[in-house]
């Protein structure tokens, strides 16, 4: 089964994957009238719904989605991992660290 991703900008930085992805899977990612943008490997696993890295992001710049700035990336990211809350911080909503924990341990990221 092809693995996708959808890009909601051109400017993105992030995809979200619409399956489950494990690490070396391909993902295809599609922008949203369903053309195909480019092919990425998974470097982690990424759980349907969750975002998949489009670049390498380093720390202290910008997370885009749907061509607005709407995260700042605490720790590096490289092309094909899982991006959330253990790597970004939103600019607009301010998660306690207590949350970001939780879900941390729930989701069993172990980056």
């Amino acid at each position: 089964m092809e693995k996708r991703a959808i890009q909601m900008d051109p400017h993105d930085n992030v995809a979200t994957v619409l399956f489950d992805v494990q690490i070396g899977d391909m993902v295809w990612v599609y922008d949203q009238n369903q053309v195909l943008v480019e092919r990425v490997v998974a470097q982690s696993p990424i759980l349907s719904g969750n975002k998949l890295a489009l670049s390498d992001m380093p720390e202290k710049s910008t997370m885009i989605k749907y061509g607005e700035n709407v995260g700042v990336v605490i720790k590096p990211i490289a092309k094909g991992h899982l991006v959330h809350v253990h790597n970004v911080r939103s600019m607009h909503l301010d998660i306690p660290d207590s949350i970001i924990r939780d879900i941390i341990s729930v989701m069993n990221i172990t980056e």
